[in-house]
């Protein structure tokens, strides 16, 4: 059985989050135009790596956080960088695919 930690579902959001901005058709045209792409996502990580942290603690998921401190701190900025390379990396494949 596969377990994901957060870093982990970090970077399946990211993944899916590009995805959905690059071929979905409402999303990739607003997408081209909007002007705060970086910034959006760097505060969606962001968002994404405190949301898993609130659900740890609300007992949704268990990702072995154990009493909050700086361990958990560190966990939350594993997962945002987790986020954002996943949504950099699926964000270089797609510009590679566009050339060919």
């Amino acid at each position: 059985m596969i377990e994901l930690n957060g870093a982990g579902l970090a970077a399946v959001v990211a993944l899916l989050t590009s995805l959905l901005l690059a071929y979905v058709p409402g999303f990739q045209t607003w997408w081209e135009t909007y002007p705060y792409k970086r910034e959006s996502l760097a505060g969606i990580g962001f968002l994404v790596a405190w949301v898993l942290v609130g659900l740890h603690y609300a007992g949704a998921v268990d990702l072995g956080l154990g009493a909050f401190g700086w361990p958990v701190v560190w966990r939350a900025l594993e997962a945002w960088l987790a986020f954002a390379g996943m949504g950099q990396l699926t964000f270089t494949a797609q510009k590679w695919g566009h050339k060919s």
